[in-house]
């Protein structure tokens, strides 16, 4: 048996503590992975930016160093950080990262690839299911992503203040991941404005959100999250027994 888990009625509504916070726990580890050819082994855990030093920010192509600055505005209890070359297989990264970092960690990928977003859902599907992990999971318009364990953002395109003006969605991912993964469990997603200067939002943010997506709005002059949800819209039986 399975059933929809949509939107029946969105109501924005701007408090700290909210009925639609994302069920989370205390603050949160945040996983970041960059796509970087760049000579040199980063030390892959970072607890502030002032261990973010000049020297790490060798080891990574300039992009990368804006990206991990991004997820560390967030403050997580720390930001680790791997790379993944051209040629390299996520899914032997990620193998290699769960014996690395806590099972309380939030984890996202910067990549354009889509393969690569479906690739990191089904990892923490998997781990949450089978090895009892508590990964949580921010991916870009993902096509399967369909669970409590994931974040699935899909705005077209956001406007940073910086000089990367216009990018793509998927550029807000690592800002997303440290947000999320700095919240307490006292605080809605929806209770602080983020750093983006502009996004481009669906013609119906009720619509979008009834499908399990993740979606920033504007809002006099600031940018919020519409509704601060996972991506499940499937209730299984299981799910029902909990």
């Amino acid at each position: 048996m399975a059933t929809s888990n949509g939107l029946p009625k969105l109501e924005i509504v701007f408090k700290g503590l909210g009925v639609s916070a994302i069920a989370r726990g205390e603050k949160g580890y945040a996983v970041l992975i960059v796509e970087d050819e760049t000579v040199g082994d980063n030390k892959q855990k970072y607890v502030t930016i002032s261990d973010f030093t000049s020297d790490e920010q060798k080891m990574f192509s300039p992009e990368n160093i804006l990206f991990i600055k991004d997820a560390l505005e967030g403050t997580p209890l720390a930001l680790y950080v791997f790379k993944l070359g051209t040629d390299g297989e996520l899914t032997d990264l990620l193998n290699k990262i769960k014996g690395i970092i806590p099972r309380n960690s939030w984890i996202a990928i910067q990549t354009s690839t889509a393969q690569k977003q479906n690739d990191l859902v089904t990892f923490v599907k998997g781990e949450n299911k089978n090895n009892k992990k508590r990964y949580k999971a921010i991916v870009y318009k993902a096509t399967a992503a369909d669970s409590m364990h994931i974040i699935n953002q899909t705005n077209e395109k956001i406007e940073f203040f910086d000089e990367r003006g216009l990018k793509n969605g998927e550029y807000a991912l690592s800002y997303l991941l440290g947000f999320y993964a700095g919240l307490s469990m006292m605080m809605s997603g929806i209770a602080k404005p983020l750093k983006f200067k502009s996004v481009v939002e669906p013609e119906d943010l009720e619509v979008v959100i009834g499908k399990g997506e993740h979606i920033l709005f504007n809002d006099e002059g600031e940018v919020r999250v519409a509704r601060a949800v996972n991506s499940l819209v499937t209730i299984s039986e299981e799910l029902l027994k909990k």
